[in-house]
């Protein structure tokens, strides 16, 4: 049992997050490995060469448990492959995999965002916007609004995008669309705290001066958008329309692709410079 417990505990501090921003650039690093680490997400690491497919098997799976402690999928540093190869054999405490999510991270420009609240919103809007771009070049889809009023919480309302005659209903709580043929995109950001000071651009954010955060943005996809969201083509589609202080991080996948970061389209591979 004392060895289950010293396992987890450092399972859960060797694949986290750290407070953002608390990382410094790193030159020997890349640039992908450093907006992460920038970022807060901890658990990558460099590959010096390319590195062979992983297992085709599942993170519940004991194989990928034992194996990830001594061989991590590619990206992956020592570290997090052992906390993730511990947590497996251990798979009955619920805990986070951050390195096998999506990210979304942000460093909003000063000159774009006066304040902590401008800064917040402005990059929801970027993302909902490279989203619905992505999704529709050809702007097919009309933007609605849609409320939603709990109980014992005051209204909040949200963008929705719609097909031409989808039909609207109303209940108690939503005044919104069927979700059949609308899609909402829901963009919070976490400890906006972060955005409350700034500091001189990274060096990977070459044409801004001073920033906000970083700042990660915790998506909801909903609707018409949910399933075309889950392909990594369509991400890239999106990182695309996004400004050049946005990034995506893109997990490995069990078919043996590796992580990534998309900046504008671009795929920034974990690999020593």
């Amino acid at each position: 049992m004392q060895i289950r417990f010293m396992l987890a505990a450092f399972a859960l501090s060797a694949c986290s997050q750290l407070p953002a921003g608390e990382a410094r650039f790193e030159p020997s690093a890349s640039t992908a490995l450093n907006v992460v680490r920038m970022a807060g997400l901890e658990g990558l690491s460099d590959s010096p060469a390319p590195v062979p497919s992983s297992h085709g098997t599942t993170l519940a799976d004991a194989g990928f448990a034992v194996s990830t402690i001594s061989n991590p999928p590619p990206g992956i540093g020592n570290g997090g492959g052992l906390a993730l190869g511990a947590l497996s054999l251990l798979g009955s405490l619920p805990v986070e995999r951050p390195v096998y999510n999506r990210h979304v991270y942000a460093w909003v420009p000063l000159d774009l965002a006066p304040s902590p609240d401008d800064a917040a919103q402005l990059a929801k809007a970027e993302f909902q916007d490279a989203l619905v771009k992505a999704f529709d070049p050809g702007q097919a889809l009309e933007e609605r609004e849609g409320s939603f009023t709990p109980t014992l919480a005051p209204t909040t309302r949200h963008r929705v995008w719609v097909r031409s005659g989808c039909q609207p209903f109303k209940d108690r709580h939503r005044d919104d669309f069927d979700r059949g043929c609308s899609g909402a995109v829901r963009v919070f950001v976490k400890k906006p705290e972060n955005l409350r000071s700034h500091q001189p651009a990274p060096p990977f954010l070459v044409r801004f001066a001073s920033v906000r955060g970083p700042i990660e943005l915790n998506v909801s996809i909903e609707g018409i958008f949910s399933d075309w969201w889950k392909d990594d083509g369509n991400v890239q589609a999106v990182s695309r329309h996004l400004p050049a202080w946005m990034f995506i991080y893109v997990p490995p996948r069990k078919d043996g692709v590796p992580p990534r970061v998309l900046a504008q389209g671009e795929v920034l591979e974990f690999r020593e410079p």
